[in-house]
Protein backbone atom coordinates (compact mmCIF):
# COMPACT_ATOMS: atom_id res chain seq x y z
CA UNK A 1 0.00 0.00 0.00
CA UNK A 2 1.41 3.34 -0.72
CA UNK A 3 1.75 5.63 2.16
CA UNK A 4 2.76 9.06 0.11
CA UNK A 5 1.54 9.25 -2.95
CA UNK A 6 2.16 12.16 -5.45
CA UNK A 7 -0.20 12.58 -8.55
CA UNK A 8 1.42 15.23 -11.09
CA UNK A 9 2.65 17.48 -8.30
CA UNK A 10 4.03 21.04 -8.89
CA UNK A 11 4.81 24.11 -6.77
CA UNK A 12 5.65 27.78 -7.75
CA UNK A 13 7.54 29.94 -5.61
CA UNK A 14 8.00 33.94 -5.41
CA UNK A 15 11.06 35.03 -6.56
CA UNK A 16 12.73 38.26 -7.25
CA UNK A 17 12.86 41.88 -5.40
CA UNK A 18 9.12 43.33 -3.98
CA UNK A 19 8.97 45.42 -7.23
CA UNK A 20 9.54 42.83 -9.67
CA UNK A 21 8.27 39.39 -8.51
CA UNK A 22 7.81 36.39 -10.83
CA UNK A 23 6.94 32.82 -10.23
CA UNK A 24 9.56 30.22 -10.77
CA UNK A 25 7.96 26.48 -11.09
CA UNK A 26 10.41 24.62 -8.87
CA UNK A 27 8.65 21.43 -9.40
CA UNK A 28 6.25 19.68 -12.08
CA UNK A 29 4.47 17.35 -13.00
CA UNK A 30 5.60 15.26 -10.40
CA UNK A 31 4.59 11.20 -9.94
CA UNK A 32 5.80 9.62 -7.15
CA UNK A 33 4.47 6.56 -4.48
CA UNK A 34 6.80 5.46 -1.30
CA UNK A 35 5.15 2.23 -0.26
CA UNK A 36 5.00 1.07 3.41
CA UNK A 37 8.50 0.16 4.72
CA UNK A 38 10.36 1.71 1.41
CA UNK A 39 13.37 3.71 0.64
CA UNK A 40 13.38 5.30 -2.15
CA UNK A 41 16.30 7.50 -2.96
CA UNK A 42 16.07 10.77 -4.95
CA UNK A 43 18.86 11.64 -6.98
CA UNK A 44 19.94 14.83 -9.26
CA UNK A 45 22.00 17.70 -9.14
CA UNK A 46 21.85 20.79 -7.11
CA UNK A 47 18.32 22.87 -8.28
CA UNK A 48 16.92 19.64 -9.65
CA UNK A 49 14.24 19.92 -7.05
CA UNK A 50 14.65 17.07 -4.71
CA UNK A 51 14.60 19.03 -1.71
CA UNK A 52 11.53 20.65 -3.01
CA UNK A 53 10.51 17.02 -3.22
CA UNK A 54 10.99 15.67 0.29
CA UNK A 55 9.72 18.67 1.84
CA UNK A 56 6.10 18.45 -0.27
CA UNK A 57 5.82 14.94 1.16
CA UNK A 58 6.41 16.11 4.84
CA UNK A 59 3.85 18.86 4.37
CA UNK A 60 6.48 21.06 4.55
CA UNK A 61 5.15 23.25 1.96
CA UNK A 62 1.69 22.49 -0.35
CA UNK A 63 2.18 21.88 -3.75
CA UNK A 64 0.71 24.28 -6.39
CA UNK A 65 -0.72 21.96 -8.25
CA UNK A 66 -1.69 17.72 -8.65
CA UNK A 67 -2.60 16.25 -5.22
CA UNK A 68 -0.37 14.61 -2.32
CA UNK A 69 -1.87 11.93 -0.99
CA UNK A 70 -1.35 10.24 3.00
CA UNK A 71 -3.06 6.89 3.19
CA UNK A 72 -5.31 7.94 0.32
CA UNK A 73 -6.26 11.42 2.23
CA UNK A 74 -5.29 14.32 0.73
CA UNK A 75 -1.96 15.34 3.19
CA UNK A 76 -2.91 18.93 3.45
CA UNK A 77 -6.96 18.38 4.61
CA UNK A 78 -5.59 16.33 7.80
CA UNK A 79 -4.97 18.88 10.47
CA UNK A 80 -1.56 19.49 11.56
CA UNK A 81 -2.09 17.98 14.84
CA UNK A 82 -3.23 14.45 13.18
CA UNK A 83 -0.38 14.12 11.75
CA UNK A 84 2.53 15.45 14.54
CA UNK A 85 5.02 12.83 14.93
CA UNK A 86 3.92 10.91 11.57
CA UNK A 87 6.67 12.29 9.51
CA UNK A 88 10.12 13.38 10.73
CA UNK A 89 13.49 15.05 8.96
CA UNK A 90 17.54 14.61 8.96
CA UNK A 91 19.38 17.56 7.40
CA UNK A 92 22.40 18.24 5.51
CA UNK A 93 24.05 19.65 8.60
CA UNK A 94 23.18 18.68 12.34
CA UNK A 95 25.12 21.34 13.96
CA UNK A 96 22.47 23.59 12.19
CA UNK A 97 19.70 21.36 13.37
CA UNK A 98 20.59 21.51 17.04
CA UNK A 99 20.15 23.97 19.15
CA UNK A 100 23.91 24.76 20.95
CA UNK A 101 21.95 26.19 23.98
CA UNK A 102 19.90 22.87 24.80
CA UNK A 103 21.82 19.90 26.31
CA UNK A 104 20.81 16.91 23.83
CA UNK A 105 18.22 15.05 26.23
CA UNK A 106 16.13 17.82 25.41
CA UNK A 107 16.84 18.56 22.04
CA UNK A 108 15.86 14.55 21.18
CA UNK A 109 13.17 14.86 24.09
CA UNK A 110 11.74 18.01 22.14
CA UNK A 111 9.54 15.84 19.61
CA UNK A 112 7.90 14.47 22.44
CA UNK A 113 6.66 17.61 23.85
CA UNK A 114 5.40 18.97 20.88
CA UNK A 115 3.04 16.12 20.42
CA UNK A 116 1.93 15.90 23.79
CA UNK A 117 3.54 11.99 24.45
CA UNK A 118 6.51 13.37 27.08
CA UNK A 119 5.82 11.66 30.53
CA UNK A 120 7.66 12.17 33.57
CA UNK A 121 11.07 13.64 33.68
CA UNK A 122 12.30 10.20 34.62
CA UNK A 123 10.30 8.26 32.04
CA UNK A 124 11.88 11.35 29.17
CA UNK A 125 15.76 10.32 30.90
CA UNK A 126 14.77 6.92 30.08
CA UNK A 127 13.40 7.17 26.95
CA UNK A 128 16.02 9.55 25.15
CA UNK A 129 18.56 7.32 26.97
CA UNK A 130 17.10 3.92 25.04
CA UNK A 131 16.70 6.07 21.64
CA UNK A 132 20.73 6.90 21.67
CA UNK A 133 21.14 3.66 22.40
CA UNK A 134 19.66 3.04 19.38
CA UNK A 135 21.33 5.20 16.77
CA UNK A 136 25.23 4.15 18.49
CA UNK A 137 25.65 6.31 21.52
CA UNK A 138 25.49 6.13 25.46
CA UNK A 139 22.91 6.84 27.18
CA UNK A 140 24.82 9.36 28.98
CA UNK A 141 24.85 11.43 25.94
CA UNK A 142 21.95 13.06 26.54
CA UNK A 143 23.70 14.96 29.28
CA UNK A 144 26.35 17.22 26.75
CA UNK A 145 25.68 19.92 24.31
CA UNK A 146 26.35 19.96 20.52
CA UNK A 147 29.38 21.42 20.73
CA UNK A 148 30.85 18.42 23.06
CA UNK A 149 29.99 16.03 19.96
CA UNK A 150 31.92 14.98 16.63
CA UNK A 151 30.00 15.40 13.67
CA UNK A 152 29.31 12.18 13.36
CA UNK A 153 28.01 11.95 16.69
CA UNK A 154 25.26 14.73 16.26
CA UNK A 155 24.05 13.34 13.16
CA UNK A 156 23.19 10.28 15.17
CA UNK A 157 21.85 12.55 17.31
CA UNK A 158 19.71 14.20 15.28
CA UNK A 159 18.47 10.89 13.89
CA UNK A 160 17.56 9.78 17.39
CA UNK A 161 15.14 13.27 17.66
CA UNK A 162 13.70 12.65 14.14
CA UNK A 163 12.55 8.37 15.25
CA UNK A 164 11.57 9.50 18.88
CA UNK A 165 8.02 9.76 18.03
CA UNK A 166 8.19 6.27 15.94
CA UNK A 167 7.69 8.21 12.65
CA UNK A 168 5.98 6.70 9.31
CA UNK A 169 7.74 8.35 6.97
CA UNK A 170 11.51 10.47 7.45
CA UNK A 171 13.31 12.82 4.76
CA UNK A 172 16.79 12.40 4.43
CA UNK A 173 17.77 15.14 3.05
CA UNK A 174 21.37 14.94 2.23
CA UNK A 175 22.07 12.96 5.80
CA UNK A 176 25.35 11.91 5.13
CA UNK A 177 26.99 14.38 3.03
CA UNK A 178 28.71 16.54 5.54
CA UNK A 179 30.25 13.34 7.12
CA UNK A 180 33.46 11.85 6.78
CA UNK A 181 33.90 9.07 4.50
CA UNK A 182 34.10 6.67 7.50
CA UNK A 183 31.25 7.86 9.42
CA UNK A 184 29.44 7.94 5.91
CA UNK A 185 29.29 4.29 5.99
CA UNK A 186 28.93 4.32 9.75
CA UNK A 187 25.97 6.02 9.59
CA UNK A 188 24.24 4.48 6.26
CA UNK A 189 24.56 1.24 7.92
CA UNK A 190 22.75 2.74 11.16
CA UNK A 191 20.02 3.74 8.91
CA UNK A 192 19.00 0.30 7.44
CA UNK A 193 19.13 -1.72 10.64
CA UNK A 194 16.76 1.47 11.79
CA UNK A 195 14.67 0.98 8.81
CA UNK A 196 14.83 -2.69 9.12
CA UNK A 197 14.09 -2.34 12.81
CA UNK A 198 11.27 0.40 12.54
CA UNK A 199 9.63 -0.31 9.37
CA UNK A 200 9.49 3.33 8.51
CA UNK A 201 9.40 4.50 4.90
CA UNK A 202 11.70 7.30 3.70
CA UNK A 203 12.97 9.31 1.04
CA UNK A 204 16.54 9.57 0.73
CA UNK A 205 17.73 12.44 -0.90
CA UNK A 206 21.80 12.45 -1.87
CA UNK A 207 24.24 13.57 -4.69
CA UNK A 208 26.21 10.59 -4.29
CA UNK A 209 24.99 7.51 -6.38
CA UNK A 210 26.86 5.12 -4.25
CA UNK A 211 25.20 6.03 -1.03
CA UNK A 212 21.76 5.94 -2.19
CA UNK A 213 22.59 2.65 -3.58
CA UNK A 214 23.48 1.03 -0.33
CA UNK A 215 20.08 2.03 1.16
CA UNK A 216 17.36 2.40 -1.59
CA UNK A 217 14.96 0.10 -3.06
CA UNK A 218 14.01 2.38 -5.97
CA UNK A 219 15.69 5.26 -6.94
CA UNK A 220 14.02 8.53 -8.62
CA UNK A 221 16.11 10.68 -11.09
CA UNK A 222 14.98 14.81 -11.17
CA UNK A 223 15.79 16.86 -13.49
CA UNK A 224 15.18 20.67 -13.99
CA UNK A 225 11.89 20.00 -11.79
CA UNK A 226 10.66 17.25 -13.54
CA UNK A 227 10.64 13.39 -12.69
CA UNK A 228 13.15 11.89 -15.49
CA UNK A 229 13.26 7.69 -14.13
CA UNK A 230 11.65 5.85 -11.23
CA UNK A 231 13.01 2.33 -11.70
CA UNK A 232 14.14 -0.36 -8.85
CA UNK A 233 17.71 -0.01 -7.90
CA UNK A 234 18.94 -3.81 -9.51
CA UNK A 235 17.75 -2.05 -13.12
CA UNK A 236 19.23 1.45 -12.47
CA UNK A 237 22.69 0.83 -11.67
CA UNK A 238 22.93 -2.47 -14.39
CA UNK A 239 22.69 0.66 -16.53
CA UNK A 240 19.90 3.42 -16.39
CA UNK A 241 17.48 3.64 -18.87
CA UNK A 242 17.17 7.91 -19.03
CA UNK A 243 20.63 9.74 -20.82
CA UNK A 244 20.91 11.67 -17.97
CA UNK A 245 20.47 9.16 -15.12
CA UNK A 246 23.13 7.37 -17.49
CA UNK A 247 25.39 10.97 -16.80
CA UNK A 248 25.19 11.23 -13.66
CA UNK A 249 26.55 7.08 -13.18
CA UNK A 250 29.24 8.37 -15.55
CA UNK A 251 30.43 11.18 -13.21
CA UNK A 252 29.98 8.96 -10.38
CA UNK A 253 32.39 6.95 -11.78
CA UNK A 254 30.09 4.04 -11.98
CA UNK A 255 30.17 3.55 -15.70
CA UNK A 256 33.31 4.63 -17.42
CA UNK A 257 31.34 4.76 -21.18
CA UNK A 258 32.49 8.25 -22.44
CA UNK A 259 29.58 8.09 -25.17
CA UNK A 260 27.62 8.12 -22.04
CA UNK A 261 29.19 11.90 -20.74
CA UNK A 262 27.12 15.41 -20.84
CA UNK A 263 27.52 18.54 -22.24
CA UNK A 264 28.22 21.49 -20.33
CA UNK A 265 24.92 23.62 -20.49
CA UNK A 266 22.64 25.59 -19.43
CA UNK A 267 18.90 24.32 -18.46
CA UNK A 268 16.24 26.47 -20.57
CA UNK A 269 13.26 26.20 -18.25
CA UNK A 270 11.41 28.16 -20.87
CA UNK A 271 12.13 25.18 -23.32
CA UNK A 272 9.06 23.52 -24.69
CA UNK A 273 11.07 20.35 -25.31
CA UNK A 274 12.81 18.57 -23.03
CA UNK A 275 14.95 20.78 -20.73
CA UNK A 276 18.26 18.13 -21.09
CA UNK A 277 18.44 18.48 -25.10
CA UNK A 278 21.43 20.68 -24.96
CA UNK A 279 23.55 18.73 -23.10
CA UNK A 280 21.88 14.95 -24.19
CA UNK A 281 24.30 12.97 -25.81
CA UNK A 282 21.61 11.04 -27.83
CA UNK A 283 19.49 14.27 -28.61
CA UNK A 284 17.11 13.78 -31.53
CA UNK A 285 15.25 16.46 -33.54
CA UNK A 286 11.67 15.62 -31.65
CA UNK A 287 13.68 16.27 -28.16
CA UNK A 288 14.00 20.29 -28.96
CA UNK A 289 10.23 20.37 -30.24
CA UNK A 290 8.19 18.37 -27.45
CA UNK A 291 8.45 16.87 -23.93
CA UNK A 292 8.90 12.99 -24.14
CA UNK A 293 6.66 11.96 -21.09
CA UNK A 294 6.95 9.31 -18.52
CA UNK A 295 6.54 5.49 -19.93
CA UNK A 296 7.04 1.86 -18.39
CA UNK A 297 9.34 0.10 -20.27
CA UNK A 298 11.57 -3.23 -19.21
CA UNK A 299 10.36 -2.95 -15.67
CA UNK A 300 10.83 0.94 -14.96
CA UNK A 301 9.62 4.30 -16.13
CA UNK A 302 11.50 6.98 -17.83
CA UNK A 303 10.77 9.75 -19.91
CA UNK A 304 13.22 9.64 -22.94
CA UNK A 305 12.65 9.57 -27.16
CA UNK A 306 15.51 7.99 -27.56
CA UNK A 307 14.93 5.27 -25.49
Amino acid sequence: MALIEARSIGIDFDIGPPWARRKLRALQDVDLSVNEGEIIGVVGESGSGKSTLGNLCIGRNTPTMGELLYRGRPLNSIQRKDRAGKFAAVLQHPKWSLNPMLRVRDSVAEPLQITGTAGSKADTTRIVGAMLEQVGLRADFQERYPHELSGGQRQRVSIARALITKPEFVLFDEAVSALDVSVQAQVLNMIKDLQADAGFSAIFISHDLAATRYVASRIAVLYAGRMVEDAPAESFYGLAGHPYSQGLQFASGLTDDEALELRLGQIDLTAKGCPLAERCPKVMEACRASMPQMEQRDGRRYACFAG
